[in-house]
This record gives structure tokens, sequence and C-alpha cells, in this order.
């Protein structure tokens, strides 16, 4: 017969016991075993857990009895499958092992399922059970393992993951999803994505146009160079603002109106000018000329053209910015001696003014800059 006070003890210690969480009810009980306050008594310590629904605190206790198959079962009216499985599986029993990894999809649980079926290896149930649970990358791996390429491919799409669904369509040959795949997204406005897909096929025409609408400009005309189509590389370098480029490239195609146009885009007005003129457009160069402020030059051409108010504009242009010396030589080619003395005068060249009245037959504004100019010891000497 047991010792009733030894009972009414344990039976004291079982109760405060319960009132510990979980864990802590477990190292509790195992430290009671440990100084032989529970001796002999672990199978009924582990019924009264069980009846009493704790069935974490059962499980164990079985566990340390070497009694897997009784914590199996307990794991499984606690719904803890993956624990449950795990021993089923110790044990050799597979049968079980599945069972619990369909319990677990009939409660919706596809990650443990999945995770079941694994160590089951059976590799085709796990990828289904992630698909289940929107777990695509997990499933996708798993197909490729199982060389189920094209599940795989498909569950990419789920997935959103349309560049690697396209490289395994690729893979089949079968391009017409892989270009389904970049149309999708360039919908979605993911042109540097699409444009790789379309790379990958061997559409670069496509991926060209693809980058240009992504404005990804430097890539598009590398491609339409590679394909030999110049014009268009040209154009797609002056929509990104890089004219200098452009015009090279004109330049190769012999259309140097297109060249001497970027030129001008880009501020490069004196490479422009020497294209207008080799194209004998003098208009365009002396205008070019006129941008890049040469309007020595500038008035030479508007003097061939006998154009002379836009040459007399040129000198107009250059006493604005004190360059009265520039001036007097565009006022002289115009015959505008007068206006080239004033300019003279400004720049306190009196000799030079000087000799100018004497040509115009003013001796005395001539005689009278002279004399300023002996006075004021200034260009004594032409």
């Amino acid at each position: 017969m047991p010792d009733k006070t030894l009972l009414a003890d344990q039976q004291k210690l079982m109760a405060l016991i319960e009132e510990l969480t979980p864990d802590a009810r477990t190292t509790a009980l195992k430290r009671a075993e440990e100084i032989g306050l529970l001796p002999g008594n672990k199978a009924a310590v582990a019924e009264e857990y069980e009846k009493k629904g704790q069935y974490d605190a059962a499980a164990e206790i079985w566990v340390q009895l070497g009694k897997k198959e009784k914590a199996a079962e307990v794991y499984e009216k606690n719904e803890w499958y993956v624990s449950a499985a795990e021993i089923w599986l110790q044990l050799g029993n597979k049968d079980r092992a599945a069972a619990c990894a369909e319990a677990c999809e009939k409660k919706g649980r596809y990650v443990s399922a999945a995770k079941i079926w694994i160590e089951l290896d059976n590799k085709e149930k796990a990828a289904e059970a992630y698909e289940k649970t929107g777990e695509y990358a997990y499933a996708a791996k798993i197909w490729i393992q199982l060389d189920k390429k094209e599940k795989a491919a498909e569950v990419y799409e789920k997935n959103g993951e349309y560049a690697n669904a396209a490289k395994i369509w690729i893979q089949l040959d079968k391009k017409d999803r892989a270009a389904a795949c970049a149309e999708v997204y360039e919908k979605e406005g993911r042109y540097f994505a699409a444009a790789e897909i379309w790379i990958q096929l061997d559409k670069k025409e496509k991926a060209a146009e693809v980058y240009e609408k992504n404005m990804r400009y430097t890539l598009a005309a590398e491609i339409w160079i590679q394909l030999d189509k110049k014009e268009k590389a040209a154009e797609v370098y002056e929509k990104n603002g890089e004219y200098d480029v452009a015009a090279k490239i004109w330049l190769q195609l012999d259309n140097k109106v297109k060249a001497a146009e970027a030129y001008e885009k880009r501020g490069w007005y004196a490479p422009a000018a020497k294209i207008w003129l080799q194209l004998d457009d003098k208009v365009k160069a002396a205008e070019a000329y006129e941008k890049m402020r040469e309007y020595s030059n500038a008035a030479e051409i508007w003097l061939q053209l006998d154009k002379k108010d836009r040459a007399a504009a040129c000198a107009e242009a250059y006493e604005k910015r004190g360059q009265y010396d520039d001036a007097a030589k565009i006022w002289l080619q115009l015959d505008k001696k007068e206006k080239a003395a004033e300019a003279y005068e400004k720049m306190e060249r009196y000799y030079d003014a000087a000799t100018i009245y004497e040509m115009l037959g003013n001796a005395q504004k001539a005689s009278a800059l002279t004399e300023l100019s002996k006075m004021l010891r200034i260009n004594l000497l032409k």
C-alpha cells in the first residue's frame, strides 16, 4: 500500500505545478522527478495531464517514458501535427505521418502540411501545399527540382515573377509564353524588365522601343546601332540631349543638315557654322557665328550676301560689348567711315579717328583730335 501522506503530498505538488505555464510546468515536473518527489508515477501524471487537456505536457512525459506512439497520439489530439508526424516517421509509420499532413491541409495549415510532405519525400504534394498558401517561390523551386519546369513557370507567373517565368519558357522553347510575360511587364509599366525579356528572345527592336518608353535612351540607342539603324540611334540620342553624339552619327550617314542642327542644339556653333558653309548655306552659317558672338565672321558673310543691315547689326553688337576696334573694322567694310571714326573715339584712338575725319574732309574735327592725341600722348604712332 502506498503511503497516504506521500500520495497527498504528490497530489498537492501536482496541483501547484498545474498552476504554472506549460513550459514552466514541464520544467518543474522534471525537477520534481529528479529529486524523487514523483517516483514511478510518470504514466499516471501523463494520463492526468491528458484528462485536463494539457497535451503538450503529457506528450513530453510519454517521450521520456519511451512511449513515442502515445506521445504522437497526444500531439495529434493537441493538433501539433508536425511534432506528431516527426514521431510517426521515427517509428517508420509513414501512413500516420501522411495523415497528419492531410489534417493540416483540412485546417488550411498548408505550410505545416508542406513541411511534413517534404519529410515524407513527397515533393509534389509539398509544392501543391505551398501553392495553396501562396508561397509560390517555394513551390516553384520544388517543381524545378522535380524537373517540372512548366509547372514552375506557371507558379512564377502566379507570383508576378515574369522574368523567372520567361527564362523557363525560353528554355522550354515556348517563346510565345515568354513574350506574353514581357507584354505583362509593359502593361504594368515595368519597361526595363520587359526589355530584358525581349533581349533574351532576340527581339532587340522591341527591346529598344521599350527602353525608349522607359527613357533609357542610351540603352535604346546602343541597340539601334547594333541593328545598324543609325538614324533611329541618332534620333534617340537627341531625345536624351546627347546632341554631339547624334551629330557624329548624322555625319556618318552623310546627313550634314541634321548634323549641323544637332551641333546647334548642343550649343556647339563653330562646327555647325563650318558644316553650313560646306553646304553653301551662308545665312545659317552667319547666324551660327552670331550665336557664338563671332560677329566679324558673321558680318563678312552678310556682306557677301549684300545684307548690309545684318552686317551693321554685327557692328552694333560689338559696340554694346565694348569691342569698338572690331566694330570699327566692320563699319569700314560697310563704308560707314563716320561710324568707324566714332568707334575709334570711344576707345580713345584719336589719331585713327582723326585720319578718318581727314578722309571725310572734316579738317576741323581731324585737327582737334590730332591735337588731343598729342596732348594726351595717346596713339602718337599708329
